[in-house]
């Protein structure tokens, strides 16, 4: 059954989903606002004690790229209703693709959704990691590949949004290589790449990609970015207890990435081949 929202609905929906994390928001607010977003300074340091640029300029740089990838990563509230169990409220992580807010996510995360909003989030790094909500904005689906568990979302309105992700269609999995990988929930955790072209069991998916880093609930979607800023996946399980997550390789899913210098979430959604909701 398809369930049709009233616009005093679809605002009590908006609210809603912004109070989910209000009590963050509260405590964050009290503590600090979002810092300016930064320029792009480079790829980061593997090591600042080693490293020739060294450890001021590693720090400038890491501090750069965790407030930049906080700001192009968009936490993800979809609303499912059933007539058994009324509105259930999920909670997953987007990637932001384009200025526009064409937004990159699990498909899992938006399945069966009514009714979706993200929340985009800057941050503070003076007194450790915070982040701050900034704005939610109300999303429709405009294409899904199930078979990969990815999906393509845009502003119901026009929104621009202050950070995007570049992709690098090019990236090849190197066992070691260092990874990190951006949730509303984790923020912002580095691992290594362990396998290439894996299966995961639950999802039944081949071709991901291994990490040996935790996730936790609600990183699903959420961007997995090299050393030098680039998108390489998106988040789409773990295995619970092991520092263990699986990504799929945007390698995988070309057709998202159409030229992203027009308008991204139309060109996309055409690319897909998916039906609008």
């Amino acid at each position: 059954m398809n369930f049709k929202m009233s616009p005093a609905c679809e605002q009590a929906a908006l609210i809603f989903s912004f109070l989910i994390l209000s009590g963050c928001a509260v405590v964050a607010a009290g503590i600090a606002q979002p810092q300016p977003l930064p320029p792009d300074l480079g790829p980061i340091c593997v090591d600042s004690r080693t490293d020739s640029k060294g450890p001021a300029e590693c720090g400038r740089r890491l501090d750069s790229y965790i407030r930049r990838n906080i700001a192009a990563t968009v936490v993800v509230l979809p609303i499912a209703y059933s007539e058994q169990q009324g509105s259930l409220q999920k909670v997953g992580t987007g990637a932001v693709l384009s200025p526009d807010g064409l937004v990159l996510t699990a498909y899992h995360v938006v399945a069966d959704a009514e009714y979706i909003t993200v929340q985009i989030r800057g941050a503070n790094l003076e007194q450790g990691v915070q982040v701050i909500p900034v704005k939610t904005i109300p999303m429709v689906v405009v294409a899904t590949m199930p078979e990969h568990d990815a999906a393509l979302l845009r502003p119901r309105h026009p929104t621009a949004f202050p950070a995007v992700l570049r992709p690098d269609l090019n990236w090849r999995p190197e066992p070691g290589e260092l990874l990190w990988h951006f949730g509303q929930a984790s923020v912002g955790l580095r691992g290594s790449v362990r396998e290439g072209s894996v299966t995961e069991p639950q999802l039944k998916m081949s071709g991901l990609v291994t990490m040996n880093v935790a996730c936790r609930s609600g990183d699903s979607g959420g961007p997995v970015v090299s050393l030098d800023g680039r998108l390489v996946g998106i988040i789409l399980a773990s295995v619970e207890g092991e520092d263990l997550t699986y990504f799929l390789p945007i390698s995988a899913i070309p057709e998202a990435f159409p030229d992203l210098s027009g308008n991204a979430a139309r060109t996309a959604a055409e690319s897909f081949g998916a039906v609008s909701r």
